[in-house]
């Protein structure tokens, strides 16, 4: 893994965010459809319920995950081909949110992914959580459909990746 894969961790009082980029190989529609229709954010992310409009409910359904469960939120942006910005908001978490930024580039797409207003304690979860989805993603856009295996490998992708971005994020706040 290259230091460039790694997504950027900020912290900003008691509150921080991660940040990831991907190069993606396709155009920003169709990263657009895997981020928004329920039949292919399932593909490579979660089971999801959409209302595509500014103000519209988002539903994410991890229940088939190690200490998974649903998270809910309200659209914040929702611009087609562009930005998608929703509340991210479960049981046991703060609310926080996540945004996708979608920029045509050479290769296709460079998307870019924020998550902000975590604590300090949630980053390196999520950066180890959106860090392996985003994997996912990048096969899903190549043409590979994640198999049953997949989200199995993708759950110790997750375990290997956390303590790196433990230490990511203490390197921060020192």
């Amino acid at each position: 893994m290259t230091h460039h894969d790694l997504g950027q961790i900020s912290s900003d009082g008691d509150v921080s965010a991660v940040r990831l980029e991907r190069d993606l190989d396709s155009i920003p529609e169709e990263v657009w459809r895997a981020l928004t229709e329920p039949e292919r954010t399932r593909e490579w992310f979660a089971r999801t319920k959409i209302d595509p409009k500014d103000g519209g409910e988002v539903e994410i359904d991890f229940s088939d995950e190690p200490e998974g469960g649903i998270v809910r939120g309200v659209i914040r942006i929702y611009d087609p081909p562009h930005t998608l910005e929703y509340d991210w908001s479960e049981e046991g978490s703060n609310r926080s949110i996540v945004r996708f930024e979608l920029e045509p580039s050479d290769s296709g797409t460079k998307l870019i992914l924020t998550h902000r207003l975590l604590t300090e304690e949630e980053v390196p979860s999520f950066a180890a959580g959106w860090h392996s989805h985003l994997e996912s993603l990048v096969l899903l856009m190549q043409g590979t459909k994640p198999s049953r295996d997949h989200f199995a490998a993708m759950q110790a992708r997750y375990e290997e990746l956390r303590p790196i971005y433990t230490d990511l994020a203490k390197s921060v706040r020192s």
